[in-house]
């Protein structure tokens, strides 16, 4: 299940080559390796004001999964490689991990989140590819976000600050201070439970962008969400936490980041 709050965060109507968010598309990922990596396209983007990234675009990719606190998380992630660009840079931290420890039982999951990121070059990526998850008390989701006018040489405007929290399903980001005007706040997290009534929607009163995809698998529910604004222009920006709307539950855990996007 996926929901969008809001995409157009710079019109709508901004032309062509314009700085803006120029889409996203969204991804379940594959479970086990007979089911092969995860291809995402990146020719039907929805959301923005295009459909597919064109040389000089951001392309940021958050990949999330739960899995049942007994069983292992994928190793190293799942980090975008793109057709064209081929391996994306990683943000800092990434895997970023829920701190749920690994024990026995499966009545609680754990939670990680990876995130990566490439400037599109002079032949854009159609495609990104994921890799697959190992476990079979795992799921996973993933977001390609796709963003125009940010900084080709220096995407990112501060360094990404993570943050994670056991036995909770409400992420809550951390602060971030970019340097430059207009920079762009994206928040992301990945929610791990090992409950089945994880299926209502997420919000946030601060972000007024807000992407979330949900899937289920081997008794584990995952949602990744995403949510971004423009910086205020001074100071730390603390996007604050997302609300559930059946509260807070201790068989879940979840993994966070926030990142700043440097405009060009």
């Amino acid at each position: 299940m996926a929901w969008l709050i809001n995409p157009y965060r710079f019109g709508a109507s901004s032309p062509p080559g314009a700085p803006g968010f120029v889409g996203y598309a969204m991804a379940t990922l594959n479970v086990g390796l007979g089911a092969g990596n995860t291809t995402v396209p990146l020719t039907a983007l929805t959301g923005g004001i295009g459909s597919a990234p064109v040389a000089g675009d951001l392309v940021v990719v958050l990949a999330g999964e739960g899995v049942a606190k007994s069983a292992a998380l994928t190793g190293g992630g799942h980090h975008a490689t793109g057709d064209s660009t081929g391996a994306y840079a990683l943000a800092e931290g990434s895997p970023i991990q829920s701190g749920e420890p690994a024990g026995a039982g499966l009545t609680n999951a754990r939670a990680q989140l990876s995130v990566s990121y490439a400037v599109m070059g002079s032949t854009p990526d159609t495609e990104v590819v994921l890799p697959y998850i190992g476990s079979e008390f795992a799921c996973g989701t993933a977001h390609v976000l796709v963003w125009r006018g940010m900084d080709p040489a220096t995407p990112l405007d501060a360094v990404p600050v993570a943050s994670n929290l056991p036995d909770s399903r409400l992420p809550d980001p951390a602060a971030i201070t970019p340097v430059t005007p207009g920079a762009i706040i994206l928040a992301a997290a990945a929610v791990g439970q090992r409950n089945d009534d994880l299926v209502q929607t997420y919000t946030h009163p601060d972000l007024p962008d807000t992407l979330q995809h949900r899937a289920s698998g081997g008794g584990t529910i995952e949602v990744t969400l995403a949510g971004w604004t423009v910086w205020p222009g001074s100071g730390a920006y603390d996007p604050g936490a997302w609300v559930y709307p059946l509260g807070d539950h201790a068989s879940a855990s979840w993994a966070a980041v926030t990142l700043a996007l440097r405009p060009g």
